[in-house]
């Protein structure tokens, strides 16, 4: 008699064992397994949850994590010494290295790159209509991230009226703990806000007003 004969599934032959109704059912089982049948309790779908709740299209596959550091909102303040105003324009550094100017009229975009471990690099290329334009902006940052920053000492080169380059100081204060609206201004000489802004920042109006051609390598005031 075959050894095989008080196995309750019957014989085991080529031709038997895939018609086998317990084999059958057993297959059915594992095409509806899941791979991931350990993990799938209900603390992991709170968790997966928390952590797709949280990506958004910039921190997807194209995140830049040189920059990562330095991404964020900032108050871009500048001189238009001809008209005695102070621009006061919105700069967001995207995580994937993107940049936005927001300023009272126009939108700018362009790129931002950390360069020597020590220079924040941004190269604003076109605006809102698709204008190309020529803006370069270069601050010393050192190892510091934005929540270490006080203000950022700035040159920007740009284009003057008559087409030729130009060079002038700015400066970028990170906007850390923002409650309200963050709106672009232009700001006259001796007017109202002007004198809100002084009190905010004491050393902003001097620190623009100066002629340099370089910026200083520190992050404070």
């Amino acid at each position: 008699m075959s050894e095989f004969t008080n196995n309750p599934i019957g014989p085991i032959g080529p031709e038997r064992i895939g018609d086998n109704p317990q084999i059958k059912l057993l297959k059915k089982n594992a095409r509806q397994r899941s791979l991931l049948e350990n993990f799938e309790t209900e603390s992991s779908y709170d968790d997966l949850e928390k952590i797709m709740g949280s990506v958004t299209a910039d921190t997807l596959l194209d995140a830049d994590p040189k920059i990562d550091h330095l991404q964020g909102k900032y108050e871009r303040f500048w001189l238009d010494r001809n008209r005695h105003l102070v621009h006061k324009d919105i700069l967001v550094i995207r995580p994937n290295g993107k940049v936005v100017i927001k300023s009272l009229k126009k939108i700018y975009h362009g790129e931002a790159h950390y360069l020597l471990n020590s220079l924040l690099q941004l190269t604003i290329s076109t605006q809102n209509d698709e204008l190309p334009i020529a803006l370069t902006i270069l601050a010393y940052v050192g190892r510091h991230e934005i929540g270490d920053i006080e203000c950022l000492h700035a040159l920007s080169l740009s284009s003057g009226p008559d087409f030729g380059p130009t060079i002038e100081n700015e400066i970028l204060i990170p906007i850390l703990d923002n409650d309200g609206l963050l709106l672009p201004q232009v700001i006259e000489n001796e007017s109202l806000e002007s004198l809100k802004l002084t009190h905010r920042y004491p050393e902003l109006y001097p620190t623009l007003q100066r002629k340099i051609t370089s910026a200083p390598a520190k992050v404070i005031w």
